[in-house]
């Protein structure tokens, strides 16, 4: 019942889709910016701009349109996170992208972009599953979807980017965690709560 945000929707999914070829590997056009950043907004003003039939207006502004831009939102946060227990000031260049952290765990240039692909259906799929399922199933859900997202960052973290990161030539501001003793232990304190959580 809302064409103008169809409209919007099936313009940016042509426009993105024309885009595309281009910059599949090897690339030969590369967004920047200012390009990045107003598709960004486009997709996250679509996420949150319509009224779900069936949610609660607290599960519509906050759990659904996290699921629709759940990769987005978990690398920026993975990044953010990463880079202030590496010591790395936040504005600065660094191979520690998911993408990166994938290729650092061996996976081939295409294999990486299409791990990044299923990922990003999956979350979109979860994310429209949410706004037309039963408050205990998008729950259940949601939740196992969060999990998962919880473990794959502790498994994209001890992906090493040394060799990846020369190109960027990045000084630490501090040391960072990783040479502290408390490493591997906070990390398997990460993995077992998660098994926890997910047992329960």
């Amino acid at each position: 019942g809302r064409p103008e945000t169809a409209l919007v929707s099936w313009s940016v999914a042509g426009a993105v889709l024309g885009y595309l070829p281009a910059n599949l590997p090897p690339a030969r056009i590369f967004m920047g910016a200012a390009g990045s950043m107003f598709l960004g907004f486009l997709l996250a003003g679509l996420a949150i701009g319509e009224s779900w039939a069936g949610l609660t207006q607290l599960a519509f502004t906050i759990l659904a349109p996290t699921l629709l831009l759940a990769v987005p939102i978990f690398n920026t946060t993975f990044v953010t996170v990463t880079r202030k227990l590496s010591g790395i000031p936040l504005s600065r260049g660094k191979a520690d992208h998911i993408n990166y952290r994938l290729l650092a765990h061996g996976m081939s240039r295409t294999r990486t972009l299409l791990a990044v692909y299923v990922l990003s259906a999956v979350s979109g799929t979860v994310g429209v599953l949410v706004v037309t399922s039963t408050p205990l199933a998008y729950a259940a859900g949601a939740s196992l979807f969060l999990i998962l997202l919880m473990y794959l960052g502790v498994f994209l973290y001890e992906g090493r980017t040394q060799d990846l990161e020369r190109q960027f030539q990045v000084a630490k501001e501090k040391p960072g965690w990783e040479e502290s003793p408390w490493y591997r232990w906070v990390i398997r304190v990460v993995a077992v709560a998660g098994d926890v959580v997910l047992v329960f």
